[in-house]
């Protein structure tokens, strides 16, 4: 089945019906799309069609009929009409004379054409096809058609033919030389337009003429600009960013997504947050089932390894998308999850591979992938394995809210309070750890949209810059309001921290299960969160009277403790400068042992002395840990355990990630071992 971009949604469940194996070819280019319906992804097409193994899909990357220069030129064309497409790059040579631009006055428009289309016919000694390409509903296509048999009659020796045709009657045509008279007018006809426009600069096979008055389609690139050199197959990023705008960069990937700093990899603009994807148990493995087996592959089978329809339905139902990308995605999944994941097999057969808070399972004879699950609310794998913030629950939310704003550059610290108090508040960029204290400390916030929360805090700052007293602490001015007090950077061009007035404490918000809650219950270790420059430990004082009389007295004496101990500071103090030496900058206080902030958010160190290497040992230190971070407030986004030597139990280092969520690192007479050393020294996210 050819042109299956044209069809329309009711043609394609007919087809469906009459063909229930669901086998079938089906041909098309949805950048070519000028039907009614206009399809964004193949597999609004390919679904409605499939049988039950699903659907594969191929693309045709390169181009031989189409003259590069040609493609070029429609490149940024194509990447509109269909964005997630990818774009096809020509193997023909360059050469110069491929596309030709003719801007003139409206009535000498077809004079120009009828020029164009003799020098054409005269250029070549062999008999050549021109086409001449105008909107339906030109009122210009009677005497263009006059004026091009003219050309032709005038034309020296020349047996070529010339036809005049409307943009909708060129479909799967082809032509030596096209002529495309005034592409504006074509690219206005209702929602189609831009891809009737697509098809028409595509019909030649030698050249391309364009002849206008008005101005081209901003769509379109300029031919005497660079050109993209090596055929690179690229199409539109089809992706969003945090702040919910789509990508607009390019790129190869088969995924769809660029990957770029400033592209989330995101599905959607908005988060899709149900409650009913809300699980704590999609990692407990299966009774009965054997976890000491272990499944190997080679390549080759991987590579042919099925998608089945459920396994591509529950990762869309978890992350949106397209089937095409999900299926990309979970074949990506395998290699790392057959190496590095934990597995089992179940007394049906089945094989279930679990690797960083994702599942997948695998049919008794491991030739397809018939299941797929994971804690994470709203990212897939391949976004958390690239550092990506979660957008779903309140830290989710204030990381989305930051990104609302630019991080400005730095600039001269501020000397004075009236420095302080002239400051635009409409100016400050919020960091997302106010976003989400603002959150907690304000109910009327909550519920309202992400404009309309970073206008409040907007209002509630431009108050307390007006009315509120400015004190500085250590060249970082304090704007204290009647309920807030806010900590601005030196400069006064970021909003690092926000705390409540004494006494002003609201009632805590419901319970608002966020991706890191489900992260902590089921022991997955990776999530990353906001890359914020912001302080990471807030003073004890900030927690209760009775925990502060409490707890911390009981940690100040058990770290204390610790450091009277040579060999414990020896290690704490190797650490540390590992951490300089990688470039970060490790904080520590006289109960946190180490903690850092950089690309992969915050992480907490608890660095384990003489003896820490044994299992029973990492218990306490995961304990120690853990109270660390309610006592000082710390939102960690990882954690490790530092070990003086590797572990003395094999199975440890898994028992610890597995069941508390803690990373285990250890010292080695050539460095630094175990779980995710590089993201521990802050080498990577």
């Amino acid at each position: 089945m050819d042109e299956a971009q044209d069809l329309t949604p009711m043609q394609v469940r007919s087809l469906g019906l009459r063909c229930r194996t669901g086998s079938m070819t089906v041909l098309g280019d949805l950048a070519q799309s000028t039907g009614v319906h206009r399809y964004r992804e193949w597999s609004e097409v390919a679904e409605p069609l499939a049988g039950p193994d699903g659907w594969h899909m191929a693309e045709l990357t390169t181009g031989y009929r189409v003259p590069r220069e040609v493609m070029d030129f429609v490149a940024p064309l194509a990447a509109t009409v269909s964005p997630t497409t990818r774009y096809p790059s020509s193997i023909r040579p360059p050469d110069d004379g491929s596309v030709r631009l003719v801007s003139t006055s409206p009535d000498r428009l077809l004079a120009e054409v009828k020029e164009g289309v003799k020098g054409l016919l005269e250029a070549d000694e062999q008999p050549r096809s021109v086409a001449v390409i105008l909107h339906d509903d030109d009122v210009l296509l009677p005497e263009a058609k006059e004026q091009c048999t003219m050309a032709e009659s005038e034309a020296a020796g020349s047996a070529s033919g010339v036809q005049v045709l409307p943009d909708s009657q060129i479909n799967g045509l082809e032509f030596d030389h096209v002529v495309v008279v005034e592409p504006a007018s074509i690219a206005r006809t209702q929602s189609a337009g831009l891809g009737r426009l697509y098809v028409a600069l595509t019909r030649c096979t030698q050249s391309l003429t364009i002849v206008h008055a008005e101005p081209l389609p901003a769509e379109l690139a300029d031919p005497s600009g660079p050109r993209t050199g090596e055929p690179s197959g690229e199409r539109r990023c089809s992706r969003y960013r945090i702040d919910g705008h789509r990508c607009e960069n390019m790129t190869a990937e088969p995924d769809g997504w660029c990957r770029q700093d400033e592209c989330g990899g995101y599905r959607t603009g908005t988060p899709v947050d149900r409650p009913e994807r809300r699980s704590g148990s999609a990692f407990s493995v299966p009774m009965n089932a054997d976890r000491q087996a272990r499944l190997t592959l080679a390549d080759e089978r991987v590579a042919e390894m099925k998608i089945t329809a459920t396994a591509l339905n529950q990762f869309l139902t978890q992350h949106q998308g397209t089937a095409h990308e999900a299926g990309i995605e979970i074949r990506s999944m395998l290699e790392e999850f057959l190496r590095d994941g934990r597995h089992a097999r179940q007394q049906n057969g089945f094989w279930v591979l679990d690797h960083e808070g994702f599942r997948l399972v695998l049919s008794p004879d491991a030739d397809a992938v018939t299941g797929y699950r994971t804690v994470h609310l709203e990212r897939s794998y391949a976004q958390c394995k690239a550092g990506v913030s979660s957008r779903v629950g309140r830290r989710g939310r204030a990381a989305r809210r930051a990104a609302l704003r630019e991080r400005p550059a730095p600039g001269c610290s501020l000397v004075d309070a009236n420095g302080v108090r002239g400051i635009d508040s409409q100016q400050i960029y919020i960091t997302a750890q106010t976003h989400d204290t603002f959150e907690r400390l304000v109910p009327e916030s909550r519920g309202l949209s992400d404009t309309e929360f970073d206008a409040m805090v907007s209002r509630f700052l431009s108050a307390d810059l007006e009315n509120g007293r400015i004190l500085t602490q250590e060249s970082l001015p304090h704007v204290i309001g009647g309920e807030l007090t806010w900590y601005l950077s030196p400069d006064g061009r970021t909003a690092i921290s926000l705390r409540a007035r004494a006494g002003t404490e609201p009632p805590e918000e419901p319970v608002d299960v966020s991706e890191d809650d489900n992260r902590a219950a089921l022991a997955v270790t990776d999530a990353p969160a906001t890359t914020d420059t912001e302080p990471i430990l807030p003073t004890p004082q900030e927690t209760s009277a009775a925990e502060t009389d409490g707890l911390l007295t009981f940690l100040e004496a058990a770290v204390h403790g610790d450091r009277k101990v040579n060999a414990h500071e020896a290690l704490r103090h190797t650490f540390l400068a590992a951490l300089f030496d990688a470039g970060q900058s490790p904080i520590y206080s006289e109960i946190v042992d180490a903690a850092s902030n950089g690309p992969a958010g915050t992480i907490l160190y608890e660095v384990l002395g003489e003896g820490g290497h044994t299992y029973t040992r990492m218990r306490e230190g995961v304990l120690r840990a853990m109270e660390v971070r309610h006592i000082t407030r710390i939102r960690a986004d990882h954690t490790f355990l530092v070990l003086p030597q590797p572990p003395a139990e094999p199975w440890a280092t898994d028992a610890v990630s597995q069941t508390f969520g803690v990373s285990v690192i250890w010292r080695t007479d050539h460095g630094w071992e175990g779980q995710r050393v590089g993201l521990a020294l802050g080498k990577e996210v």
